[in-house]
Protein backbone atom coordinates (compact mmCIF):
# COMPACT_ATOMS: atom_id res chain seq x y z
CA UNK A 1 0.00 0.00 0.00
CA UNK A 2 2.85 2.24 1.24
CA UNK A 3 4.78 1.45 -2.40
CA UNK A 4 1.50 3.02 -4.70
CA UNK A 5 0.76 5.88 -2.60
CA UNK A 6 4.27 6.79 -2.85
CA UNK A 7 4.67 6.18 -6.22
CA UNK A 8 2.00 8.82 -6.95
CA UNK A 9 3.33 10.97 -9.29
CA UNK A 10 1.54 14.47 -7.50
CA UNK A 11 2.65 13.21 -4.16
CA UNK A 12 6.10 12.77 -5.68
CA UNK A 13 5.70 16.68 -6.88
CA UNK A 14 4.69 18.37 -3.79
CA UNK A 15 7.00 16.29 -2.34
CA UNK A 16 9.78 17.96 -4.43
CA UNK A 17 8.41 21.28 -4.27
CA UNK A 18 8.64 21.06 -0.25
CA UNK A 19 12.22 20.01 -0.71
CA UNK A 20 12.99 22.39 -3.36
CA UNK A 21 11.12 25.41 -1.12
CA UNK A 22 12.89 24.19 2.19
CA UNK A 23 16.23 24.56 0.33
CA UNK A 24 15.41 27.81 -0.52
CA UNK A 25 14.21 28.82 2.84
CA UNK A 26 18.03 27.42 4.33
CA UNK A 27 19.52 29.39 1.77
CA UNK A 28 17.88 32.36 2.52
CA UNK A 29 18.48 32.05 6.49
CA UNK A 30 22.48 31.33 5.88
CA UNK A 31 22.01 34.91 4.02
CA UNK A 32 20.62 36.68 7.01
CA UNK A 33 16.60 36.60 6.20
CA UNK A 34 15.13 37.09 9.34
CA UNK A 35 11.56 34.98 9.42
CA UNK A 36 9.28 37.88 9.02
CA UNK A 37 11.28 38.52 5.93
CA UNK A 38 8.87 39.37 3.16
CA UNK A 39 10.69 36.53 1.15
CA UNK A 40 11.04 34.25 3.98
CA UNK A 41 7.48 34.25 4.84
CA UNK A 42 6.38 34.13 1.24
CA UNK A 43 8.90 30.91 0.87
CA UNK A 44 7.63 29.32 4.57
CA UNK A 45 3.93 29.62 3.07
CA UNK A 46 4.35 27.74 0.25
CA UNK A 47 6.11 25.19 2.06
CA UNK A 48 2.85 25.10 4.42
CA UNK A 49 0.74 25.14 1.25
CA UNK A 50 2.48 22.09 -0.20
CA UNK A 51 2.93 20.19 3.14
CA UNK A 52 -1.38 20.55 2.94
CA UNK A 53 -1.61 19.55 -0.23
CA UNK A 54 0.93 16.51 -0.07
CA UNK A 55 -0.95 15.52 2.57
CA UNK A 56 -4.73 15.62 1.49
CA UNK A 57 -3.14 13.88 -1.51
CA UNK A 58 -1.89 11.27 0.70
CA UNK A 59 -5.30 10.89 2.42
CA UNK A 60 -6.54 10.42 -1.06
CA UNK A 61 -4.63 7.67 -2.25
CA UNK A 62 -5.04 5.81 1.19
CA UNK A 63 -8.95 6.12 0.91
CA UNK A 64 -8.56 4.87 -2.54
CA UNK A 65 -5.97 1.94 -1.98
CA UNK A 66 -8.32 1.26 0.87
CA UNK A 67 -11.45 1.06 -1.11
CA UNK A 68 -9.88 -1.17 -3.63
CA UNK A 69 -8.69 -3.36 -0.83
CA UNK A 70 -11.98 -3.62 0.34
CA UNK A 71 -13.79 -4.12 -3.08
CA UNK A 72 -11.18 -6.69 -3.97
CA UNK A 73 -11.48 -8.58 -0.81
CA UNK A 74 -15.69 -8.67 -1.15
CA UNK A 75 -14.70 -9.73 -4.75
CA UNK A 76 -12.87 -12.78 -2.95
CA UNK A 77 -15.51 -13.29 -0.43
CA UNK A 78 -18.25 -13.72 -2.61
CA UNK A 79 -15.86 -16.15 -4.90
CA UNK A 80 -15.31 -18.10 -2.09
CA UNK A 81 -18.65 -18.21 -0.95
CA UNK A 82 -19.67 -19.43 -4.36
CA UNK A 83 -17.11 -22.12 -4.28
CA UNK A 84 -18.38 -23.25 -0.92
CA UNK A 85 -21.68 -23.38 -2.18
CA UNK A 86 -20.55 -25.70 -4.88
CA UNK A 87 -18.49 -27.70 -2.53
CA UNK A 88 -21.33 -28.04 -0.54
CA UNK A 89 -23.49 -29.12 -3.46
CA UNK A 90 -20.51 -32.18 -4.64
CA UNK A 91 -20.73 -33.39 -1.11
CA UNK A 92 -24.26 -33.56 -0.61
CA UNK A 93 -24.23 -35.53 -4.25
CA UNK A 94 -21.91 -37.59 -2.60
CA UNK A 95 -23.19 -38.12 0.60
CA UNK A 96 -26.40 -39.39 -1.78
CA UNK A 97 -23.87 -41.69 -4.20
CA UNK A 98 -22.85 -43.12 -0.68
CA UNK A 99 -26.31 -43.47 0.44
CA UNK A 100 -27.13 -45.55 -2.67
CA UNK A 101 -23.73 -47.69 -2.54
CA UNK A 102 -24.85 -48.88 1.15
CA UNK A 103 -28.21 -49.55 0.24
CA UNK A 104 -27.22 -51.18 -2.55
CA UNK A 105 -24.70 -53.23 -0.67
CA UNK A 106 -27.51 -54.05 2.38
CA UNK A 107 -29.03 -55.43 -1.03
CA UNK A 108 -26.36 -57.57 -1.75
CA UNK A 109 -25.68 -58.89 1.44
CA UNK A 110 -29.40 -59.93 1.43
CA UNK A 111 -29.25 -61.55 -1.84
CA UNK A 112 -26.10 -63.50 -0.86
CA UNK A 113 -27.96 -64.98 2.23
CA UNK A 114 -30.63 -65.81 0.31
CA UNK A 115 -28.61 -67.54 -2.13
CA UNK A 116 -26.46 -69.62 0.60
CA UNK A 117 -29.99 -70.49 2.44
CA UNK A 118 -31.73 -71.60 -0.95
CA UNK A 119 -27.93 -73.81 -1.72
CA UNK A 120 -28.40 -75.20 1.32
CA UNK A 121 -31.88 -76.23 0.86
CA UNK A 122 -31.07 -77.09 -2.83
CA UNK A 123 -28.53 -79.56 -0.86
CA UNK A 124 -31.13 -81.12 1.35
CA UNK A 125 -33.59 -82.02 -1.10
CA UNK A 126 -30.74 -83.16 -3.37
CA UNK A 127 -30.11 -85.69 -0.64
CA UNK A 128 -33.63 -86.49 -0.07
CA UNK A 129 -33.81 -87.35 -3.55
CA UNK A 130 -30.72 -89.24 -3.53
Amino acid sequence: MRLVIESDPVLRYYQQQVDQLAIQAEVSRRNLMGEEHPRMRLLLDQIDGYKQKEMQKREELIEDVRSRQIESLEQEKARILNVQGEVQEQLASKENEQRDVDSAIQLLKSLMQDEERIGRQLEQVAMRVR
